[in-house]
């Protein structure tokens, strides 16, 4: 330790989390449109959001806040419904992703954009749910949960839509 500053080298970087995005998912109540396979729900939240379909046709909330949440709630069962609770170990798991990419790009780099689109970091967070649905706990690259980066992905969507950026879904640009 050098000028008597803590090294928080292996930690997981909690102030990496986009904490706007985090805001939305935990004021909504999902509680109503959960099924009994959440995973596959979120996804479907996702395909109706890149289909075009910013809100959910019976709830009125935006898909993408639903599938965050459905995320959040499949890494943790207990978490239901709204209830001013934050889901601290769930934020630590996302944050140990954010953690992993800032020491493989930079600390804030998916916030630049650049080709992070909302489709491509879509796809991650769909390419995740797979893998978690085909019994894979853990990403290969990284030994951390596939829940946890599919949470990252989705909150990185979620952000981007909320910033009015990053929109390449086919039902936009080829208008």
């Amino acid at each position: 330790m050098s000028g008597g500053t803590k090294h928080d080298q292996d930690k997981p970087r909690l102030e990496l989390l986009p904490w706007a995005a985090l805001s939305n998912v935990f004021s909504t109540d999902f509680s109503e449109c959960i099924p009994t396979r959440l995973e596959e729900q979120t996804a479907w939240a996702i395909v109706r959001y890149l289909e075009g379909e910013d809100d959910d046709e019976e709830t009125g909330e935006s898909n993408l806040v639903l599938a965050a949440a459905g995320v959040l709630q499949s890494m943790d069962a207990d978490m239901t419904e709204p209830n001013g609770d934050v889901p601290w170990e769930q934020l630590l798991e996302i944050a140990k992703v954010l953690t992993f990419g800032a020491k493989k790009y930079d600390a804030h780099d998916w916030r630049k954009g650049g080709d992070l689109t909302q489709t491509r970091v879509l796809g991650a967070a769909l390419r995740h749910l797979a893998a978690h649905d085909m019994d894979e706990e853990l990403d290969a690259e990284t030994g951390l949960s596939h829940l946890a980066h599919a949470a990252c992905e989705l909150l990185f969507a979620l952000t981007y839509a909320m910033e009015g950026r990053g929109d390449d879904r086919h039902t936009k640009v080829l208008k």
